[in-house]
């Protein structure tokens, strides 16, 4: 009898440039050690995963050196502090209303009347996709910011792949919602940090989020998201899929204040080690199960 082909998926949550730094580092090393994650038959991202995602499927990762910080930060002044601080209840309602996509209607409107650098200043971020096809394995996740509405771009979507991933990047708040076609979208996590649902359908997922999925008892915002994105791993398994999870290490956790400062620019290195040491430390698990 003929084996079954098995199907695998891997999801990258967003996390802001600090937490791209320490997906590069955990994927760079991966890659290193020879775990084709590249091999996938979907890879799916969500803001800062899904510029990680699509050059991880470009193969086009520099597996020896941080990524730096993109010129379009340079001399510009933003306070992703408060735009948190507006943010996560709007996530949070949204994650629990029978009715999201009035709240993230909201949270769109909020984007488009925020100041923040130019759309074409934006764009910048996510040059090194410039002159790209999309790949046939690859999706990005975004939401209509005047709809509020969920899309999932793939080769599909007559879009280009940068436009695609800059979308999904857009972080409401911090950054300018982006034009496609006759519409405004902005960061897929807007939906959830993670989309790992999407995955449904595959045998084995592995699912890596930025962020810690801890839930503590005291059901803030970020605890109500946090069980959003436990319920879509939960259903991936209920589904039939065999999950692996990666979270940061405590080492990043500190670094980042548990997540707080994941736009500070200055943390992109030590980031990046940190992802690489961890992955070392994943490897064997890892290795395990991909090759299974």
């Amino acid at each position: 009898m003929e084996n079954k082909q098995v199907k695998k998926a891997i999801v990258f949550g967003g996390g802001g440039q600090v937490g791209l730094a320490w997906l590069t580092g955990l994927v760079s090393q991966f890659l290193e050690d020879g775990v084709q994650l590249e091999n996938a038959d979907l890879i799916i991202g969500t803001s800062a995963g899904s510029q990680m995602g699509a050059e991880l499927a470009l193969g086009i990762i520099d597996l020896k050196n941080p990524p730096t910080a993109p010129a379009a930060y340079i001399n510009f002044n933003y306070s992703p502090s408060d735009a948190f601080t507006q943010l996560y209840p709007l996530l949070a309602q949204a994650a629990e209303s029978p009715t999201p996509e009035s709240i993230r209607k909201v949270i769109g409107k909020n984007a488009l009347e925020a100041h923040t650098m130019s759309e074409e200043q934006a764009l910048q971020r996510v040059d090194i996709l410039n002159g790209y096809a999309w790949p046939k394995n690859f999706k990005a996740t975004t939401v209509s910011a005047t709809t509020g509405i969920f899309y999932l771009w793939d080769k599909d979507s007559n879009i280009e792949l940068k436009i695609g991933v800059a979308s999904s990047r857009a972080l409401p708040g911090v950054f300018p919602p982006v034009t496609i076609n006759d519409g405004r979208y902005v960061d897929g996590g807007v939906q959830s940090m993670v989309n790992a649902d999407l995955a449904i359908g595959n045998d084995f997922v592995i699912v890596v989020s930025c962020f810690s999925l801890d839930v503590s008892s005291n059901n803030t915002a970020q605890d109500i998201l946090n069980k959003g994105i436990l319920s879509e791993i939960e259903l991936l398994r209920k589904n039939g899929s065999e999950v692996k999870v990666i979270t940061p290490n405590t080492e990043f956790l500190a670094l980042t204040k548990n997540g707080a400062d994941m736009l500070d620019l200055s943390l992109i290195p030590e980031a990046w080690r940190i992802g690489k040491e961890q992955a070392t430390n994943e490897k064997k698990d890892l290795e395990e199960t991909w090759y299974h």
